[in-house]
């Protein structure tokens, strides 16, 4: 039979041990959630933002074609027309450019909520779980002191 020091400081040990693994795997648990979500904006900030510029160049295109189309129902040709056509890549272009920004900013504010939830997650660090350890084995050692040093206790025999 085990001596009750041995005995109720290996079982404080194992529990104290069995308690920082769970820390450990639910911080894991919560960091891989924030980086599927993380992915998952990601994707969707990517595909939104190629949406609006496609729909922005089929404006463009369909701008042009309205212009080819006036144009050439009214003989018009030259500098001017080359201009009105060169104004509609002009905006396309700026426009292209003021979605791919946005875009960045709405990825930045993405990474920063991420970043966020990072520093929310308790993960416990080496030094601590050690100590934390430690001291479930020095407490399991004094317990198990307590368990086999019996308090001595004043009966009353002299009656």
């Amino acid at each position: 039979m085990c001596e009750p020091v041995s005995l109720s400081t290996a079982l404080m040990v194992a529990s104290s041990t069995a308690a920082v693994y769970g820390q450990y795997q639910q911080a894991g648990a919560q960091t891989d959630a924030l980086a599927l979500q993380r992915q998952h904006q990601q994707e969707e900030i990517q595909a939104q933002a190629d949406e609006r510029a496609g729909e922005r160049v089929k404006q463009a295109r369909a701008e042009r074609a309205r212009l080819r189309v006036a144009a050439g129902e009214a003989g018009v040709s030259g500098i001017s027309f080359e201009d009105q056509l060169y104004d509609t890549y002009l905006q396309e272009d700026l426009d292209l450019g003021i979605l791919a920004k946005d875009s960045r900013f709405a990825d930045r504010a993405s990474d920063a909520r991420y970043r966020s939830g990072l520093a929310g997650v308790n993960r416990p660090s080496v030094l601590g779980a050690g100590l934390q350890i430690a001291g479930a084995g020095y407490a399991g050692h004094s317990q198990g002191l307590q368990i086999k040093t019996p308090s001595r206790r004043v009966t009353d025999d002299a009656t």
